[in-house]
């Protein structure tokens, strides 16, 4: 069955953290890169990922897909950065058994004939047009959205609880905490 990724799943895909292969240490990083540095050294997410999209056809929105490589091109390392072209282009050392490339599709724009859950499920992610394009562009298509942004599922899952008995929400998987990318080096002044 195929597997749509969202921005936060590409995020740990490419990330060096995720790839154990993090050149600075955790006293060496942002608060928040630590710890999930310690999250990935306790329970690591690559496998799982590895695991559960193994063999199955990869999809991202193009939503998700252009503000992936944004991020990419704005703070990865070098080794992160390949591991982001990667992904669209061929083969990625660490992630063997996924089928590379990621296949770009086109997002989903609400349209007449569209379910009226859809609407509601819009309407409650606001102004979150990212999460928008990748939630109902896999929901549209009938595919598992796999994330690891559980406030995201939530709001779609209340959405959809509203919508009444008997409706049918979009197919998601969380996977995890969220890994970011480790980034470049900071300059010192000297």
């Amino acid at each position: 069955m195929t597997q749509n990724l969202d921005t936060t799943v590409l995020l740990a895909l490419a990330s060096d953290i995720t790839h154990c292969s993090c050149a600075r240490t955790i006293h060496e990083v942002h608060p928040a890169l630590a710890r999930q540095m310690q999250d990935e050294e306790d329970d690591a997410l690559l496998p799982r990922l590895v695991v559960l999209l193994q063999d199955r056809p990869l999809i991202v929105c193009a939503a998700a897909r252009d503000r992936f490589l944004a991020i990419v091109a704005g703070l990865a390392s070098e080794s992160e950065a390949a591991r982001a072209q990667g992904m669209f282009s061929g083969e990625v050392p660490g992630l063997e058994g996924l089928r590379l490339p990621v296949n770009v599709v086109e997002d989903h724009v609400l349209c007449e004939g569209d379910p009226e859950v859809y609407v509601a499920v819009v309407g409650r992610l606001g102004e979150d047009t990212l999460s928008r394009a990748v939630f109902v562009t896999g929901w549209a298509m009938g595919v598992t959205t796999v994330t690891c942004n559980k406030a995201v599922v939530r709001r779609i899952r209340a959405a959809v609880a509203r919508a009444g008995e008997g409706v049918v929400g979009p197919e998601m998987l969380i996977v995890g905490c969220a890994r970011s990318l480790v980034g470049r080096p900071k300059a010192t002044a000297g």
